[in-house]
């Protein structure tokens, strides 16, 4: 082997090669952190009046609104990984799914 391939070879193989990947990686996660931080300010201020809406449409009596706007709710929370409040929206959700069959009924 020429002292060419033994260089190739050490900087695929090597310290050069994981220092390659370290930077890839952090510049994946800093990409990944700069688009988690703009989906997170995306959702908040998409939802800021949510919770009035929801109650809005309970107090009017339209329940099938309430449900749509607590089920998008809830996916987007579960975009986001807030899954504390995606869990309290399904339950929210289901409470309404049970008022929207009652009243079919």
């Amino acid at each position: 082997m020429n002292e060419a391939s033994n260089h190739s070879a050490s900087i695929v193989d090597g310290k050069d090669s994981y220092n390659t990947r370290l930077s890839v990686n952090r510049a994946e996660i800093e990409a990944e952190d700069a688009f988690q931080k703009k989906l997170r300010i995306s959702f908040v201020k998409a939802n800021r009046s949510k919770y009035e809406e929801i109650a809005g449409a309970i107090a009017s009596g339209d329940i099938a609104l309430a449900h749509r706007l607590v089920h998008t709710l809830k996916g987007n929370a579960g975009q986001i990984g807030k899954s504390g409040l995606q869990k309290a929206a399904s339950e929210v959700e289901e409470f309404l799914k049970r008022m929207l069959s009652r009243s079919a009924t």
